[in-house]
């Protein structure tokens, strides 16, 4: 028995953007809605991890969206030199723009092939050892965008991804226009704070996790119930969650079959984040950018980026754990990880001889995601689920829109209709109107 029944226009499932978007447009249209979230915060993926850089070229809307808020908007520092280490260990300096300079040969192929497939209208087969220095390099692409290793991608997913951001570099560049050229001040929720704000008292509701979307058999209402019981009747339901996130609940009628594979053979990606601030940007003052590549046999970091807001006197470092190496290091206690990670950078910047020892970090936070309620990193499309899925224009009528009372939107929707990625902030912030 439901504790209690409200009735609205519109029941919206997820706090994230894309929910939180279609629930102003349809307050400001003058319907009724409610907005159901299973966390104890809105923002969804932007919680510590998505559209943690943007930028105000190809990602228009969320960086005037930005400034609608007035939220303050920081360059990413790229001043100084980078860090990559090579297959052999080896630890080698460049400027930024010029890593070809220490890359292996077969990594700048790799990337060469895939930006070049990227831009074809045919693609053709692609057979690729994994034992190769450019079968590791497919693995640190793979990982660092999707949380999975190059085996557990398809090809013409990842090459979709880089097609609708540009191209490789521009995927990880700090520079201007790339996707890593801006941050968000006060953190990339607040746009979801600010958007929860515009909304009626009592409109969203947090710790309300969806069991259960049932359509009505004879009329045209949907009753969702939450975990502890809550039951909302609407006409309309817009489901704004990750499709992984699907398996927690009971659809009546149950989804298409091609959503029902998406669903079920999607694989998360493990993406977690440890922030180490110092009193100090001790990298800066040795010349260097605090950009870093790193093998995943030496460490479970794989990235690091310079996340310092000068003005708030906040030094930091941003280190990204991913994939296979990520998910072995997130069954160790919390102590072993945070000291996996300190020593980790330790052994990285302090390498180059005649350097001083690294400063102790102040602080270390954390933040990882796996499957369960949320999964940050978009679920990846499996190789052999292509197969069942023959036109894309038959895949958006049956994955977007599963009956005329429901609807589901969000950011991987947009990653599965080709439409531009462009970084997790502006395909969610897009997904309510280009799926209309």
């Amino acid at each position: 028995m439901s504790k209690y029944q409200r009735v609205v226009d519109v029941v919206i499932v997820g706090g994230g953007l894309s929910g939180l978007r279609a629930a102003v447009e349809i307050h400001r249209s003058g319907f009724s809605c409610v907005v159901l979230e299973a966390l104890d915060q809105v923002g969804g993926k932007t919680v510590g991890l998505g559209a943690a850089w943007i930028n105000d070229g190809n990602q228009s809307e969320i960086s005037s969206l930005a400034k609608w808020f007035g939220l303050d908007l920081i360059s990413q520092h790229v001043s100084g030199k980078s860090l990559y280490q090579r297959k052999d260990g080896r630890v080698l300096e460049y400027f930024p723009g010029f890593a070809d300079d220490v890359l292996d040969p077969e990594v700048i192929e790799l990337h060469r092939r895939l930006n070049l497939l990227a831009d074809s209208e045919l693609i053709p087969g692609i057979t690729m050892s994994l034992d190769s220095a450019a079968g590791y390099a497919a693995d640190t692409v793979a990982e660092a965008f999707l949380g999975v290793s190059a085996g557990e991608v398809s090809a013409l997913f990842m090459i979709e991804l880089i097609r609708s951001s540009g191209s490789l570099e521009q995927m990880s560049s700090s520079f201007e226009g790339g996707s890593h050229c801006l941050r968000v001040r006060q953190g990339a929720e607040s746009f979801s704070i600010h958007l929860a704000g515009i909304l009626p008292p009592g409109t969203v509701h947090l710790s309300s996790p969806v069991i259960e979307i049932r359509q009505h058999e004879d009329r045209p209402r949907c009753f969702t119930q939450v975990a502890d019981g809550r039951v909302f009747e609407s006409k309309k339901v817009i489901v704004s969650t990750p499709r992984i996130a699907h398996r927690n609940v009971k659809f009546a009628p149950p989804l298409p079959p091609r959503m029902t594979a998406l669903v079920r053979r999607g694989i998360p990606g493990f993406h977690a984040r440890m922030d180490l601030e110092y009193s100090e940007p001790w990298w800066r003052e040795r010349g260097l950018s605090g950009f870093t590549e790193l093998l995943a046999s030496c460490g479970p970091v794989s990235l690091t980026r310079d996340t310092c807001i000068e003005g708030d006197k906040h030094y930091s470092l941003t280190c990204s754990i991913v994939g296979r190496a990520g998910r072995e290091w997130s069954t160790l206690p919390a102590t072993e990880r945070k000291q996996k990670v300190v020593d980790q950078i330790g052994d990285i910047f302090g390498s180059t001889p005649g350097k001083e020892p690294i400063s102790v970090p102040i602080t270390i936070s954390e933040k990882q995601w796996l499957d369960g309620m949320v999964t940050v990193m978009p679920p990846v499309v499996p190789t052999q689920i292509l197969a069942k899925i023959s036109r894309i224009t038959s895949a958006n009528r049956s994955t977007t829109r599963p009956t005329e009372i429901w609807r589901i939107i969000g950011q991987e929707m947009c990653t599965l209709l080709v439409l531009k990625w462009q970084k997790c902030g502006e395909g969610t912030w897009r997904g309510p109107y280009n799926l209309g």
